[in-house]
């Protein structure tokens, strides 16, 4: 017959106290065990916040007896597609309502350009504005770029069937030459004030200086970065289009949109995970935002402009434009 092995037996005071310490850990609301970990005191400050968002926008009516029953005109932002920055002033292109808007950032209000949106093809891609408040649109469908007074009277176009199939990005540098990325010709043709393509920079192909898809670029103060969806992720180039360096390797895997600010930071948008990420010197800083229609969280990103301090942001799927506080 096998003997059962003893029940080990608890001194009465070993009870009390133990039975003591968890109705005290109880009572104050705390885990029995708790973490002695602290804040890393070296962590890196937050460099973007979630400032405001754009998606019904007062609009000045000139219908009287609308603005009665009204007080005030709304328009509801459908598909924005591109944004451009001057001072005060953002131009937003919505590709649902075939209408490219001016929004006054002091007073809140917008209007639309009329005769903008007649003239495209399809979506508008990016918008530049120029120092002298010329508009500049890139339409991919049209295989151009148009160029427009402040208030939309059409000006000129720029295109070159050899070397522009789909432009997707366009700059004005600081000699008037009007550059424009091209997503499926995988270059940057740079035309002249008078409209004549002059030369290129990039080209198809693979490694460093070549490109395979651009899906946009944007200016820095050496130069330009280009985001690439199938080469490498971003590139840097100098003035004239030769390659320095690259970075976002294993970091960033769909890039849609590109920014910059005036302290050397980079602002990728990465389709993949839906987040906006942080580039300086070549490094990730930080990594904003997720898949969502919350605050600071994107469903795609179709284009990003920096300016004085803040990070405007299409939010296309969204129907909405989010702007994000840039801490220096």
């Amino acid at each position: 017959m096998s003997q059962s092995t003893p029940r080990k037996r608890w001194p009465a005071l070993q009870i009390a106290l133990l039975l003591s310490s968890t109705l005290v850990g109880c009572s104050l609301g705390l885990p029995l065990k708790q973490s002695t970990a602290s804040p890393n005191p070296k962590a890196p400050p937050i460099i973007l916040t979630h400032e405001q968002t754009l998606r019904t926008i007062e609009m000045g009516s000139s219908d009287p007896i609308r603005r009665v029953l009204l007080w005030k005109d709304l328009q509801e932002l459908s598909r924005p597609t591109a944004i451009g920055l001057r001072g005060q002033t953002m131009y937003i292109a919505d590709g649902d309502l075939g209408v490219v808007f001016r929004y006054d950032l002091n007073s809140r209000r917008m209007e639309p350009v009329r005769g903008v949106g007649e003239k495209l093809a399809g979506d508008a891609a990016d918008i530049f504005v120029a120092k002298d408040s010329t508009i500049y649109v890139a339409d991919p469908v049209g295989k151009r770029v148009l160029r427009f007074t402040w208030d939309g009277e059409y000006i000129s176009t720029f295109e070159d069937a050899t070397n522009l199939s789909r432009p997707v990005g366009v700059i004005v540098d600081d000699q008037d030459n009007v550059l424009v990325a091209d997503e499926l010709y995988s270059l940057i043709v740079a035309f002249n004030p008078s409209g004549d393509s002059v030369y290129g920079m990039g080209g198809r192909g693979e490694g460093p200086g070549k490109f395979r898809f651009i899906t946009d670029f944007a200016a820095t103060k050496n130069g330009f970065v280009v985001g690439d969806r199938v080469e490498l992720p971003v590139q840097v180039l100098d003035k004239k289009g030769k390659y320095l360096s690259h970075f976002g390797e294993r970091v960033v895997e769909f890039p849609t949109a590109v920014a910059a600010d005036d302290s050397g930071r980079v602002y990728v948008f990465d389709k993949a995970d839906s987040r906006i990420k942080v580039f300086k010197d070549g490094e990730l800083v930080e990594m904003f935002g997720r898949n969502g229609d919350g605050d600071g969280e994107f469903r795609f990103v179709s284009d990003m402009k920096y300016a004085d301090g803040k990070l405007y942001v299409a939010d296309t799927l969204n129907a909405r434009i989010q702007i994000l506080s840039v801490a220096h």
